[in-house]
């Protein structure tokens, strides 16, 4: 998970990152990662669904690279 996080933070700012792992990671709830980060709950969706489509596809990709 570390190797697939670190390729993803090239990828995206370093606040969707900050809000995917407190929110999809961190099982966070939405309204409280909102309050700590002073975001919208839209953005943080938002952030959720594109950094997890991205962690997903490196994570695959390690995999495939370790058989």
């Amino acid at each position: 998970m570390a190797t697939a996080l670190r390729r993803v933070r090239a990828k995206v700012s370093s606040q969707q990152l900050m809000i995917f792992r407190l929110a999809a990671l961190g099982d966070l709830p939405v309204a409280q990662v909102a309050r700590k980060l002073d975001v919208n709950i839209a953005q943080i969706y938002l952030a959720r669904h594109r950094v997890g489509k991205l962690f997903k596809a490196e994570i695959e990709r390690l995999r495939a690279e370790t058989e």
